[in-house]
């Protein structure tokens, strides 16, 4: 045993080398727990947020329809038929639930399905001419799923 610890004492930075080693499994469980923890909250907050949700669709669909020839300025309006609607787990009346960290329970959500858009409003430069109106009439039928009649555009 002694012949051993002689022969660790030998190799020049053995020191460094252990410190070097326990610095990093310290960074390894500090340092991924943190950023984890950061992440779940942030998917937590963001994306289930309906006021979130709309406005992030609204810049979506006004980058899009700004691509278009002799379109430009655009201002988008959404309207929303419903918040978002959850499948939970479990029979009706009796769901699932788990026992949350802070001593509460809480439902399982098998699935969520995000908000329907019930119509869209665009005001933009170009948006009179009745080829532009067309244009974006047929782009936000097609992403949106909606009937044209619920899509109106104008200049403004």
């Amino acid at each position: 045993m002694k012949a051993l610890f002689s022969r660790l004492r030998a190799i020049k930075g053995l020191g460094l080398l252990l410190v070097g080693l326990a610095a990093g499994i310290m960074l390894l469980f500090l340092g991924g727990h943190t950023e984890k923890q950061t992440d779940s909250s942030t998917i937590a907050d963001d994306s289930f947020s309906f006021e979130a949700y709309e406005k992030d669709l609204a810049k979506r669909l006004e980058e899009m329809i700004a691509r278009l020839d002799g379109v430009s300025d655009v201002h988008v309006m959404l309207t929303l038929e419903r918040g978002y609607a959850e499948e939970l787990a479990g029979a009706e009346g009796e769901y699932l639930t788990v026992r949350e960290p802070d001593g509460g329970q809480g439902t399982v959500t098998v699935s969520r399905e995000a908000p329907k858009v019930k119509g869209v409003a665009v005001v933009c430069k170009g948006g009179n001419s009745p080829d532009r109106q067309k244009e974006i009439i047929a782009m936000l039928s097609a992403l949106l799923e909606l009937p044209s009649h619920r899509i109106f555009v104008s200049e403004g």
